[in-house]
């Protein structure tokens, strides 16, 4: 295997710094969106050698926790600014989980205690910056700026890899992230740059290109630093296309037409439709249905490679489903528990969905409070601003960030892709809520929130 150079190191510490100076020079939600989006896009993915991090063993707790430490270092006025909602008790919820599935397991106070450190850094760290910084009606047009501005730093290295081959993180940081052979799709190279996979390279481009489209209909933004919003997303989706994806091309269309139909029909049920379409997935296969008609149904219309695959991953999920249900409360916790071994000892499961994953590891108690911390943000501006209202100019970046955080979910029935943008997305949504309750505007109903005036937190 190969080994991580010298420059692996240096980055880490280097970051350090420059987290530091992007939150001190930009300031406010410019430098937070800068010192994030920095780290998680361009910093050496190590989880092959972690340990070797104190404290924060992956790329995700490191620059979840490192954001959110020098944040509350040098910017405590946003964080005496935040108020607390009942919502927020589901990011607790999520991290207090693997503690209680650790104890349950035998597995002692210290794995109690470095489980729910490694899911605060990854999933609560990122919400909670949405939730402290992102906290008026207009600040969510700052968040889907920033991300789409993310997006289009990462097109020219996705371009040079689809023609050149993946190579920048090999040949920057001296060892190739994953296998190789996962990014050839027919005849052609699937991009990763910096990332964990060619897969959350995808997911990146096609969230921000569905945020991009959406803030150009709606009139949220139609010019983006002199170019129009219109062509930048339609960049973004071509981008998308040249991932070879296609979970993630699936995902954008559905969710382009989730927003352009709940526009026309002025109904909120293709979003809910949307939004409990993990959850249903999750309990079908959990009840024990069969799942080959999407076999058959992936072999149809993507090809027997992509229908192959998907049948691989259905029978390990049907084994990992039946060894998890040996403890279904709590799981087995973040050891080998949920693997299946063969007689001789060989490990022969695949464990890629993050909710056979959650089950397994934090039992049915995990798994409900993931779904719901995911669920929760979109139900909860449906609850506040109407689904006719979705493409008032105030209320679109909101929009168009919660439907992709339901996308993502999806994503993740299949995928474990976990990055820093969802949870960041998602407190942001819950943020615009509770500043949408807050305002109660008699025209709310009619048109959408007005753009308010001021934040907690600089842009």
């Amino acid at each position: 295997m190969e080994q991580p150079n010298a420059f692996v190191y240096v980055a880490l510490v280097a970051y350090l710094p420059l987290l530091v100076a992007c939150l001190v020079v930009p300031g406010g939600r410019r430098g937070l969106l800068l010192a994030l989006a920095g780290g998680w896009l361009f910093l050496p993915w190590f989880r092959y050698f972690g340990r070797d991090v104190p404290l924060l063993h992956s790329k995700q707790m490191y620059v979840g926790g490192l954001v959110l430490v020098a944040s509350l270092a040098l910017h405590a006025e946003v964080w005496r600014a935040l108020r607390l909602h009942a919502l927020d008790l589901l990011a607790l919820m999520l991290c207090v989980n693997p503690a209680i599935s650790a104890m349950a397991n035998g597995q002692g106070a210290y794995e109690a205690a470095s489980a729910s450190l490694e899911y605060f850094t990854t999933w609560a760290s990122p919400y909670l910056l949405g939730r402290a910084y992102f906290g008026t009606l207009g600040s969510s047009l700052s968040l889907a700026r920033g991300l789409v501005m993310a997006a289009l730093v990462y097109v020219p290295l996705c371009l040079w890899e689809v023609r050149m081959s993946p190579q920048l993180h090999r040949q920057i940081y001296g060892f190739f992230q994953h296998s190789f052979e996962q990014h050839m799709r027919d005849g052609h190279f699937r991009p990763l740059a910096f990332l964990d996979h060619g897969l959350m390279v995808a997911m990146l481009m096609a969230s921000s290109g569905l945020i991009a489209w959406w803030l150009w209909r709606s009139g949220a933004l139609r010019v983006f630093h002199g170019v129009g919003m219109g062509w930048i997303a339609g960049l973004l989706m071509v981008t998308t296309f040249l991932c070879r994806s296609v979970g993630a091309l699936v995902l954008l269309a559905t969710g382009l037409a989730v927003l352009e139909l709940t526009r026309r029909l002025k109904t909120p049920l293709l979003v809910l439709l949307l939004v409990a379409a993990p959850a249903a997935y999750a309990t079908v296969r959990i009840q024990g249905t069969d799942a080959s008609g999407l076999v058959a149904l992936a072999d149809e219309y993507f090809g027997a490679k992509r229908s192959e695959s998907l049948g691989v991953r259905i029978r390990n999920e049907d084994a990992l489903v039946a060894r998890a249900m040996e403890r279904p409360v709590a799981g087995w916790g973040r050891g080998n528990g949920l693997r299946i071994v063969s007689e001789s000892g060989r490990d022969i499961s695949v464990v890629d969905g993050l909710w056979i994953i959650l089950i397994g590891t934090a039992g049915l108690l995990g798994l409900i409070t993931l779904g719901l911390f995911l669920a929760a943000p979109t139900l909860a501006l449906l609850w506040t601003v109407p689904a006719r209202s979705w493409h008032h100019p105030a209320v679109a970046p909101a929009a168009a960030m919660a439907v992709s955080v339901s996308i993502w979910a999806v994503e993740e029935i299949l995928n474990g892709m976990i990055t820093p943008f969802f949870p960041l997305m998602a407190g942001a949504v819950v943020s615009f809520v509770l500043a949408a309750s807050r305002a109660k505007a008699p025209a709310r109903a009619r048109s959408g929130p007005p753009l308010p005036t001021g934040s907690a937190a600089p842009a």
